[in-house]
């Protein structure tokens, strides 16, 4: 019997003032300046995208019991921005917190002031308020116009809008910076995947896979991204087949989960009848991707359709990296 917490981040931050790590693990909010787990990269305060704890029984004739128990940690406001906000720019009707008025105040009084404007760009973050926080890290790398932390935080935003080409930009512009850091790999890799560029989405996420032989929980997300980018590119690269499940990951395993499958150890429709029966979690959608990329890399376009269209339909967690794929793969007419 195998016991699994779950407990996703979604990756990466390097960030300041906040309530967000990302790491492959999502969650939302800036914040610089912060050490998050033991990825050697900084991250913020961070409240988000963790999705909720599971533990996972799975008994000798396959069977997958998974019980939900809700997490204490705050994940996003209650009061959120939606999908067609931020996706395509329409109007939400999210009011501001106190704290955001009182932080909008002081930008009027001091509107080049460099922290306040980090700040509150965490705030609306908080919110799902990626396009306004966008404006803000405009305003920040105005006035400094080479940093890093500015530059990485508008990166985050514009992939979780589906502003790829501005996303891409920012994050080389970070390695340039930051050759070997691993969020920024990561993430550029990620997002050079929903550009559909498959050869430099593999090279950087090889290189994720080689660095993060010390973090177990972003080695199985490197995985999971190499291995969805081999099976959709057709590039032939079976590096994530390596992966060592003895490695214990509590906490991602919605990638656990899913590249157990595509490496051929899980029954698919297994895997798809536990998180569907669990759709109200991180992790749900990063399994679901995986499987719909599964199923029309082996052929079943009809079924990989079916999965697609669930998943579709699970949207609290919209700004994760694997449910915004899937809609950078619908505008593109890839389904």
């Amino acid at each position: 019997m195998e016991v699994k917490h779950e407990h996703e981040h979604e990756h990466g931050h390097r960030h300041i003032h906040g309530h967000e790590h990302e790491h492959g693990h999502e969650h939302e909010h800036g914040g610089h300046g912060h050490e998050h787990g033991n990825d050697g990269h900084t991250h913020p305060h961070a409240h988000k995208d963790h999705g909720h704890l599971h533990t996972t029984h799975e008994h000798a004739h396959g069977e997958h019991h998974v019980h939900t128990h809700e997490h204490t940690h705050v994940y996003f406001s209650d009061i959120r921005a939606d999908l067609a906000s931020q996706f395509f720019g329409l109007q939400h009707f999210v009011p501001d917190t106190v704290e955001i008025a009182e932080l909008r105040g002081k930008l009027d009084a001091l509107p080049d002031d460099y922290g306040t404007l980090m700040e509150l760009a965490d705030k609306l973050n908080f919110q799902l308020r990626y396009r306004e926080a966008i404006a803000l890290y405009d305003r920040a790398l105005a006035i400094r116009p080479d940093d890093y932390d500015a530059m990485y935080e508008r990166a985050a935003r514009y992939y979780k809008t589906m502003q790829f080409d501005n996303a891409l930009t920012d994050y080389l512009r970070c390695l340039e910076k930051s050759p070997d850091d691993r969020e920024v790999l990561y993430r550029l890799g990620i997002t050079e995947y929903a550009l559909r560029m498959g050869g430099d989405a593999e090279r950087h996420l090889l290189r994720c896979f080689e660095l993060y032989k010390d973090d177990p929980e972003m080695l199985v997300a490197s995985a999971y991204w190499l291995a969805l980018v081999s099976l959709r590119e057709n590039t032939g690269n079976t590096t994530w087949k390596t992966y060592d499940f003895a490695i214990e990951t509590p906490h991602h395993t919605g990638y656990r989960d899913a590249l157990r499958v595509l490496c051929g150890l899980d029954d698919a429709e297994t895997a798809y009848e536990v998180w569907v029966d669990n759709a109200d979690t991180l992790s749900a959608s990063i399994v679901l991707y995986a499987l719909s990329v599964h199923h029309r890399a082996i052929g079943s376009d009809f079924r990989a359709n079916e999965v697609y269209s669930v998943l579709l339909t699970i949207d609290k967690y919209w700004a994760g990296f694997a449910f915004v794929a899937a809609w950078a793969e619908r505008l593109s007419k890839y389904i």
